[in-house]
């Protein structure tokens, strides 16, 4: 009796909790329809962009990889170097974009040292370029130490084909200082300011006689003694 009892009041308990949920959702079943499809909607927009930004990002690195190719066509050179500065001021991707703008910098860098060499009046032109696209880095690019310190040093380069060796130190201690520490910027940075020096510190002379001769200057053999006559 009492198990039959248990058993009818557990099912009334949960007849009317039935019918709670059904008034429940009578009443809100609506909005909660809404929600719900507001939620799979802004999901959907979310997934969407996050795709089409992945897509973006890919065609651009694509963009990228392909024109550093076609600059090595005489044909395609132009264009190519085109597509290159567009990455530089309009990629999605800060790191790409800093990466397209040392690239132009490198390249009119080296252009400018080969002008240089043959006497090229392009020489100036090249200089104003490859500077540029250096700054371009530093200025537009903050975040991107690594090709900051990169930049800098190009810029210590020109600064050193034109013979301004003081700014080519200044540049230098800045590409050291922009780079990780044991990085191969940093690195390379040292090196440069360690040849620098080298190159422009002064001859010493000596002003000063030592005061003993030293004895590696004693002349090397002796002048002939005449012998002393023996009675």
């Amino acid at each position: 009796m009492k198990s039959e009892r248990r058993h009818k009041l557990q099912e009334n308990v949960l007849a009317h909790e039935l019918v709670q949920i059904k008034e429940f959702f009578n009443k809100y079943g609506n909005w909660i329809a809404i929600l719900l499809a507001g939620a799979l909607l802004v999901w959907l927009i979310v997934w969407y962009r996050g795709g089409r930004e992945d897509r973006t990002l890919s065609a651009e690195n694509a963009q990228f990889e392909s024109a550093k190719a076609q600059v090595l066509i005489p044909d395609k050179r132009k264009a190519a170097l085109d597509s290159i500065e567009s990455l530089a001021i309009n990629a999605r991707d800060e790191l790409l974009g800093a990466r397209a703008a040392a690239f132009l910098g490198n390249y009119f860098c080296k252009g400018h040292a080969t002008a240089l060499r043959e006497g090229d009046p392009a020489a100036a032109e090249l200089l104003v370029k490859a500077r540029t696209n250096y700054q371009r880095v530093i200025r537009d690019y903050p975040q991107q130490k690594s090709q900051i310190a990169h930049a800098r040093i190009g810029l210590g380069v020109l600064a050193e084909n034109t013979g301004d060796l003081e700014g080519a130190k200044k540049e230098y201690e800045l590409a050291r200082s922009a780079a990780e520490p044991g990085s191969p910027a940093a690195l390379e940075a040292s090196h440069r300011l360690t040849v620098l020096g080298t190159a422009t510190q002064p001859l010493r002379f000596v002003t000063t006689l030592p005061s003993t001769q030293p004895a590696s200057t004693q002349p090397a053999t002796r002048p002939a003694t005449r012998p002393v006559a023996k009675n």
